[in-house]
């Protein structure tokens, strides 16, 4: 179990793929006013011999992990993380973005489902759009700024918007020239 529990757990450092990442990050320290590095793990819950959500959250207590990313809204693991003040972003799915981003209503459902339903006991901090959409889902790439603007509005309607930002994350190979980093564009 184990081992199938460190294949669905990635570590991530304060390099993620989010582009607004500078500004979470600011804003965690400030608010929790460290200064410290974090180290915190990406979630995904399509796994067999999968922990249990209490199992899991235990196990990131005992490890310090005070950070987590779900590639989806798991609704027993949101539970789970209730008032353990570990900082959850959560994932839309690549399969829901056609939804999402062509239905504002859809949108405000799957904020009030997703989010709403389990904020402010469970710390949700971000909403990250899709997954790496620009490689592997070009066909989709319209649809990922109207997802965006979307949510965006669903939590502006729920007086989320200054609590919780909306991103999305990208491989690393939009980098073309990643070598030096001071010359890297995209």
């Amino acid at each position: 179990m184990a081992a199938a529990f460190c294949l669905f757990l990635s570590l991530i450092f304060l390099f993620s793929p989010f582009p607004a990442q500078g500004e979470i990050i600011a804003e965690i320290k400030q608010k929790q006013g460290e200064d410290e590095p974090y180290i915190g793990v990406n979630i995904g819950t399509d796994a067999s011999n999968f922990l249990s959500p209490s199992d899991l959250v235990s196990f990131l207590q005992v490890q310090k992990i005070n950070h987590v990313r779900l590639y989806d809204a798991d609704p027993d693991l949101l539970k789970a993380l209730a008032k353990t003040k570990i900082r959850v972003i959560i994932g839309v799915p690549n399969n829901q973005l056609i939804a999402i981003g062509s239905s504002n209503a859809t949108a405000a459902t799957w904020v009030g489902r997703n989010v709403v339903a389990y904020y402010p006991e469970t710390t949700i901090i971000a909403i990250a759009v899709g997954d790496e959409v620009l490689t592997t889902m070009p066909s989709t790439a319209p649809l990922l700024l109207p997802a965006i603007e979307s949510l965006y509005s669903a939590l502006v309607a729920s007086n989320l918007h200054s609590q919780i930002k909306v991103s999305t994350p990208h491989s690393a190979s939009l980098i073309l020239d990643p070598f030096p980093p001071s010359q890297a564009f995209f």
